[in-house]
């Protein structure tokens, strides 16, 4: 992870011409948070003295009566959003305790970062790799309701062989039958121009790709493996897709449910050691 100084943000904030600042953190179970505020907001002091907000409205944080929470700024994961009309500077934050001062233990980055260092106390290692693949799928409909006579769901995606029959508007042929869509080229490989926007600009935020696959309408992109806590601000850092860009929906794992198996597997690796 590139380290910075509060000093470096602020000279990115003036170089870059920022005039947003969004503040992001993750829930307990896994959904990125956020709130934002005009780039003069920001200050030196801001990355220790933190910004406050209002824990009761965050699934699995505080109750309402003890709901004041600071955001402490991590400036090793500022970021430019490139997809935002206004200038933006996306920064992760730790969660504390404004009272104390303590850190929050339903941070689910401070769970990964408690993980790294219990992991280094044990002197089994000093560093966990993990390479994610962030898996999703594309598609051109998606409905669903529940209500007092029925409940369904439906998605739908022209490169589905389903679609194999459907006369709305030109049907040229290239559906790929199921179980066989994993490494197809074009023109049957229909989503690969958009898999590929979507790598290079992951690639131009500084994050290093390894390849980009896909299933039939499900899509893949692998991360090449990284110490532990940069891989996790990774998956953090992914921004929202262009409203230009053809309508899809990404399904993959929480990013909460990701920091605790690998908290798991690092203690259980560190338990099994010690067993033998």
């Amino acid at each position: 992870m590139e380290q910075r100084t509060p000093s470096d943000i602020m000279q990115l904030v003036a170089d870059k011409e920022i005039e947003v600042i969004d503040f992001r953190f993750c829930d307990l179970p896994g959904l990125m948070q956020h709130f934002s505020v005009p780039a003069h907001e920001l200050s030196e002091e801001a990355f220790e003295d933190g910004y406050g907000f209002d824990g009761s409205s965050i699934r699995g944080f505080q109750e309402i009566q003890e709901s004041d929470m600071l955001l402490i700024p991590d400036p090793n994961t500022a970021v430019v959003d490139p997809f935002r009309p206004h200038n933006t500077l996306n920064i992760n934050c730790f969660v504390r305790d404004p009272v104390t001062g303590e850190s929050y233990s339903r941070d689910p980055r401070y769970v990964a970062k408690k993980a790294e260092d219990y992991l280094r106390g044990t002197g089994l290692a000093d560093t966990a790799y993990f390479g994610p693949e962030a898996e999703f799928y594309i598609f051109d409909s998606v409905r669903f309701d529940q209500n007092q006579n029925s409940s369904y769901h439906y998605v739908d995606s022209i490169e589905g062989a389903w679609n194999s029959g459907n006369g709305n508007g030109p049907n040229l042929g290239y559906k790929l039958r199921f179980k066989e869509g994993y490494f197809p080229v074009p023109p049957a490989d229909t989503l690969m121009d958009i898999r590929t926007e979507m790598m290079l600009e992951i690639m131009n935020l500084g994050i290093d790709m390894v390849i980009g696959i896909v299933p039939l309408i499900g899509d893949a992109l692998d991360f090449r493996f990284k110490a532990h806590m940069r891989n996790v601000e990774l998956l953090l850092e992914r921004p929202m897709g262009k409203a230009t860009w053809r309508d899809w929906l990404v399904v993959g794992a929480a990013v909460a449910l990701y920091l605790a198996i690998i908290a798991l597997v690092i203690w259980g690796v560190v338990a099994l050691v010690r067993a033998l």
